[in-house]
């Protein structure tokens, strides 16, 4: 039987039983169909979660106060402060790009026309190297301000649209956090959700001094921020960093005050469920893919057995 001869019959058994021939097509269509979709989205989902990672910074190392308890969170609070800071920078300058300090405080920041509860962050000039963020307006905070504890701030991309909506460059204009006018230096660019889902850009910089001399006259610190030159120093250059501030504080491995991880450690339940996710879905979709074969398959037994 020639090729030909065989096409045309295969055409003609077709448009004999055209009910057949389209729900075969269509358990064709579906099952490759779902594979396709449900193993996309499982891919976009993971895609999204590094996206997330890359603007957060992979490279990053968190000091915080308190110790890890068994379930993840910090417990036995005691504050870190500048000094733990200036020690890290003491050892470790050449292995970070920068190491910054930050204090977080949630306030209502006001204009004269409008008002928005934000992130009041006290920092220094290395925030901008060491979480890369991008000056889209005006400048970024500097020694000096840091020096005259300067009445300055930097607005991130949430906020100004929440403030001046209608301004595309506030630059000079004054914000009011509390009792303190705040002339705006600069403004930076949108950095995204973080893979928790946190706004990053709902945040406003402030000269650290200012924040803790000023605003709220405590100079304990949220947390200390650095980033690695080399990322596979990561783990080890961690590790180091809790060592020097075992010996500083005095207390032995596993009797920690404080909390020495990176940024992907933190998201590390984020990359569980995403790729358990993308598992769940491969198998889902090769489920309906087998199901949608044993369909075709018994039509074709059932033509074949008619034939």
């Amino acid at each position: 039987m020639g090729i030909l001869t065989a096409l045309h019959m295969a055409l003609t058994a077709l448009l004999v039983h055209k009910g057949r021939s389209m729900l075969t097509s269509l358990g064709i269509v579906i099952g490759t169909g779902a594979v396709i979709a449900m193993v996309s989205a499982a891919g976009g989902a993971r895609q999204k979660l590094d996206e997330r990672l890359d603007n957060v910074g992979k490279n990053l190392i968190l000091v915080r106060a308190g110790a890890r308890s068994t379930n993840g969170t910090l417990t036995d609070l005691k504050p870190i402060t500048n000094e733990d800071a200036n020690l890290l920078r003491l050892h470790f300058r050449s292995k970070v790009s920068g190491i910054t300090e930050f204090q977080g405080h949630i306030r209502t920041a006001r204009t004269s026309t409008r008002s928005c509860t934000t992130m009041v962050g006290g920092t220094n000039p290395d925030m901008r190297i060491v979480r890369a963020w991008v000056v889209k307006q005006g400048r970024f905070i500097t020694e000096e301000d840091m020096k005259k504890q300067a009445h300055v701030c930097l607005l991130c991309s949430t906020v100004h649209e929440k403030l001046f909506p209608d301004m595309p460059n506030p630059v000079g204009q004054r914000v009011r956090v509390d009792n303190l006018s705040l002339r705006v230096v600069g403004v930076l660019g949108p950095k995204g959700r973080s893979p928790i889902g946190g706004d990053q850009d709902d945040q406003i910089f402030v000269p650290l001094t200012t924040v803790q001399k000023k605003l709220v006259g405590v100079e304990s610190l949220s947390l200390i921020l650095t980033a690695v030159t080399d990322m596979s120093q990561l783990d080890k250059v961690k590790d180091e960093m809790a060592q020097v501030l075992r010996e500083k504080r005095r207390v032995k491995l596993g009797q920690e005050d404080f909390d020495v991880s990176t940024v992907q450690e933190m998201a590390s339940i984020a990359v569980i469920m995403s790729t358990t996710m993308h598992f769940l879905a491969i198998a889902i979709a090769s489920i309906s893919l087998v199901v949608g074969g044993i369909g075709i398959m018994n039509i074709m037994l059932v033509s074949v057995t008619e034939r």
